[in-house]
């Protein structure tokens, strides 16, 4: 049995008596003056133990005895096995700097596996997730800004277009893709060669990537790079992913305002934003497959990524020099990093 000095407190009263309560292995009993209380001791109710904050105990009618011994009480609820002992647990890993320690190591960890595994696995998700009239309606209106802010008139002919036009109808007839409408747009850039594809099907080229190109087989592998953003629906990934948990968040509780956050960020990330490592081998084997299955070489693939290199070094040079108001807007790779590797994937690829 233990004995322990405290205040008594009625139910619903700040008025405090000085007490003294005597534990058992079955039962209490609490004198308050000449008053005494007593029962089993299952009916009373600890609070969690915090620090040397004293210890309240509430009876069966509500009133509540207040002790400051918090080890005693910690050692009768261990040794009469009382529910409110399991508190006591907690209590020594919070009071053990090892395991606080710990604590902070596996928190750390499980909080980088989220954001390194488990955001990229839910952006995913909803992305696959969402039918395709939710990606048109995230297209529209997104080039009308960009051709407003950032985009020009074509200069190029309307043969020239007719021709690439047609090719590009003959790729979407290869890859029996019905599932988006796609659309290819013509524009120019700040004579700065890129290409990008809105979620919607959207694909814009710009005139400084056609003539860059030394025939239509090269452009046919751009442009079959863009469809597998669109059919792989990378874009949108990216995008909730590099929002993170306030988009992902919103969308599953069904916030119709995150869209608009997403519409938001569409030019920014089609123009400024890089694909994952990821996204781009995807997109590459996507595209390499149907280029095979089309009868076009991958090298023209390989050819265009070099010569991307190619401004890339020499726009570098260049950049270094240029005022920072003057170099917002990059080149295709900007969005799409070439690298050695994907070149050398490719030429493989037309090995098969």
């Amino acid at each position: 049995m233990i004995e322990l000095t405290g205040f008594w407190f009625p139910e619903h009263s700040s008025a405090q008596a000085t007490a003294v309560l005597e534990l058992d292995q079955q039962t209490y009993r609490l004198q308050v003056d000449v008053q005494v209380l007593q029962g089993q001791q299952d009916r009373l109710s600890f609070s969690h133990r915090i620090g040397n904050i004293p210890r309240r105990i509430t009876f069966a009618d509500g009133s509540v005895f207040v002790c400051e011994d918090n080890d005693a009480i910690d050692r009768w609820l261990l040794q009469t096995k009382h529910s409110d002992g399991r508190h006591h647990l907690l209590h020594q890993l919070e009071s053990q700097w090892r395991w606080v320690i710990l604590s902070v190591i596996v928190v750390i960890m499980v909080s980088g596996g989220f954001i390194w595994k488990g955001i990229p696995w839910i952006s995913t998700e909803i992305a696959r997730s969402m039918p395709v009239g939710v990606y048109q309606k995230l297209g529209s209106g997104t080039l009308a800004g960009l051709d407003k802010w950032i985009l020009g008139d074509s200069v190029q002919s309307d043969e020239v277009r007719a021709r690439i036009n047609q090719r590009f109808e003959r790729i979407l007839e290869s890859i029996d893709q019905d599932e988006y409408r796609f659309q290819l747009h013509f524009r120019s850039m700040k004579n700065l060669a890129n290409a990008f594809a809105l979620p919607s099907g959207d694909i814009v080229v710009t005139d400084a990537l056609l003539e860059l190109a030394e025939n239509d087989e090269e452009i046919d592998s751009v442009l079959m790079h863009e469809i597998a953003h669109v059919v792989l629906r990378h874009s949108l990934q990216q995008i909730i992913h590099s929002s993170a948990l306030t988009v992902i968040i919103a969308l599953l509780l069904g916030d119709a305002t995150a869209l608009s956050n997403i519409v938001i960020a569409l030019p920014a990330f089609l123009l400024k934003s890089s694909y994952s490592r990821q996204h781009e081998t995807e997109a590459d084997d996507y595209a390499l497959e149907k280029m095979v299955q089309a009868g076009i070489d991958p090298v023209h693939f390989a050819n265009m990524m070099r010569k991307f290199m190619a401004l890339e070094t020499a726009g570098s040079a260049i950049a270094k020099s240029t005022p920072p108001k003057e170099n917002k807007i990059n080149n295709y790779l900007s969005s799409h990093p070439a690298t050695e590797e994907r070149i050398r994937h490719a030429l493989e690829y037309g090995k098969y």
